[in-house]
């Protein structure tokens, strides 16, 4: 008994401190422990403050992953791309970059076995990237013309590069390297992204160092600024309206920026 009163009376006189950090001179029952906590969090406060302000502004593309968005901001029926099951009340994510489509439940296996667009390539040509069903209605094949997607499910297949839709069975008459289609003078292809990857950065993310010109006459490529409260970013809102071009255009070409700092991104 007589060690465990040492203790409380130690405890005690250490919480009747007062606060003298920020210049409270008045007692308080947990002065010590207030003090303590105040310190770190200001410590916290002006750490990620001084990251902030020094931080690099060159623009942070993704590397390889998917970009998931909920299938509720859009307004057509999708079918998971990996159990090929109608999606039903919005429950799904589809990534707003290459167009495949998931459940919960089969959402780390299409991470794992579906790629998506590549970001930067050593080569100069690229295959089509062939994405299976999910195509927009009206879509015609582009080898033998006729409509695409007649059957319910997942059916068919579309370029998430040029956007050009095949039936299934005329899909090996389709030539192999994508030539960017109608787009092409907007887009920016692989092998024109400069990387570079994060100094100190544990996950090592990509940022863009620079874009090179393809050699391509008349290309002139189109940079799409959205400029998002914060509120409606969060929850959705507007973001419908700007997700649709990245299924045309590179990810880091579209850029959302946060209305307080509108051109921190482009620099």
């Amino acid at each position: 008994m007589t060690v465990f009163s040492k203790l409380f009376s130690y405890i005690g006189s250490i919480a009747w401190q007062p606060i003298t950090m920020f210049g409270f001179l008045d007692a308080h029952p947990y002065g010590g422990v207030l003090s303590a906590i105040s310190t770190v969090i200001f410590c916290m406060a002006a750490f990620y403050f001084l990251r902030w302000f020094t931080g690099e502004t060159k623009i942070e593309i993704k590397d390889k992953n998917h970009s998931w968005k909920s299938i509720k901001i859009t307004s057509k029926a999708w079918y998971c791309s990996i159990c090929e099951e109608l999606l039903l009340h919005g429950f799904g994510v589809y990534c707003d970059c290459c167009g495949v489509c998931a459940d919960a439940e089969c959402l780390k296996k299409a991470n794992q076995t579906l790629l998506c667009k590549i970001m930067t390539s050593k080569t100069d040509s690229l295959p089509h990237h062939w994405v299976k069903g999910n195509l927009p209605l009206g879509a015609c094949c582009d080898v033998c013309h006729e409509e695409c997607a007649l059957e319910p499910g997942l059916v068919d297949f579309r370029c998430c590069w040029c956007n050009r839709n095949v039936h299934e069975e005329c899909l090996p008459d389709r030539q192999t390297l994508c030539d960017f289609g109608p787009f092409r003078n907007l887009i920016v292809p692989p092998w024109c992204i400069q990387v570079v990857r994060r100094k100190g950065s544990l996950h090592k993310h990509l940022l863009l160092k620079g874009v090179k010109h393809p050699g391509w006459a008349n290309w002139s490529p189109l940079v799409v600024v959205g400029l998002l409260p914060f509120s409606l970013n969060d929850y959705g809102g507007l973001e419908g309206q700007c997700v649709e071009f990245f299924v045309v255009f590179i990810e880091f070409i579209v850029q959302t920026v946060n209305s307080d700092k509108p051109f921190y991104n482009l620099s």
